[in-house]
């Protein structure tokens, strides 16, 4: 008589858990986006909803805003001023201490931006629900070399953003929580013109709010989610951590923690 209520026991435990999907699967929600001559990534999460970094975006959206700029005559060149000693010029050959978070796309590179900001305080109201509406012509993006219109763009404040797009998907994955420190991670990403590269790594701990991972990072690679070993994404590349010591480089990557409001994700489709 014991038989038929372990098997009921047995078959109400496998309904509760969530199938962790193949990395197969997984990685059929990554994809590679290619916006005005720069590359990041960024991963399905609803069937017209990406997730990736913010700063990935903000080029055009700060190129958009210096062309809409009424530009003035010229100003006259100042004269020097003979009692003012001229400043100093930079020492080519000096080697200038990285700061503590060196951002992928620094100067230089396409998208010159600093680290994600410290995002809400506690207490304080949730982040608005942004939709970003560029002044031009509707902005658009290659994904995976297919040609999409953005309709929506959500901020969650902390170099984040879910972009609606006008093209369905057929694979989505799922947010999670953060791991632990020393949990294992995977992802992938585009670096250095590489096509959708897979990664592994390991979470070593938290620095105000950043999740650190001991894990191989390149331009390309911004907003990439982050997988658990359950296959949720619990984060998204944000930075490189770069540490140089006598000519030898030291980095981890670095994920800012996702601060979407329930509200926004609701508004966008993301369970």
């Amino acid at each position: 008589m014991r038989t038929p209520f372990l098997a009921v026991v047995l078959l109400a435990l496998v309904g509760c858990s969530r199938f962790t999907p193949s990395l197969d699967d997984q990685s059929l929600t990554t994809v590679r986006l290619d916006i005005d001559g720069g590359t990041c990534s960024g991963t399905i999460i609803a069937p017209s909803v990406i997730l990736t970094a913010e700063h990935c975006l903000r080029e055009k959206a700060k190129k958009d805003d210096d062309d809409s700029e009424e530009q003035g005559p010229p100003a006259p060149p100042k004269k020097p001023d003979p009692k003012k000693p001229e400043p100093k010029k930079a020492d080519p050959k000096k080697v200038v201490p990285p700061s503590p978070f060196n951002d992928p796309f620094g100067p230089g590179s396409p998208f010159p931006f600093g680290p994600p900001g410290p995002g809400p305080k506690k207490g304080a109201p949730p982040f608005p629900f942004f939709l970003i509406k560029p002044p031009s012509d509707p902005t658009s993006m290659e994904i995976n070399g297919m040609k999409t219109k953005i309709n929506s763009i959500v901020s969650d404040g902390n170099d984040h953003v879910l972009v609606g797009v006008d093209h369905k998907f057929d694979y989505t994955a799922h947010l999670g929580a953060r791991p632990e420190a020393g949990a294992h991670i995977h992802y992938w990403g585009n670096p250095a013109g590489e096509v959708m590269l897979y990664r592994e790594g390991y979470v070593t701990s938290y620095h105000h709010g950043m999740m650190m991972m001991d894990a191989h990072g390149f331009f390309g690679d911004s907003g990439a989610g982050i997988f658990d070993e359950n296959g949720n994404v619990v984060d998204v590349m944000n930075i490189i951590n770069v540490h140089e010591h006598m000519g030898l480089d030291y980095t981890l990557m670095g994920a800012a923690e996702l601060e979407f409001t329930k509200q926004q994700l609701h508004m966008m489709g993301v369970d």
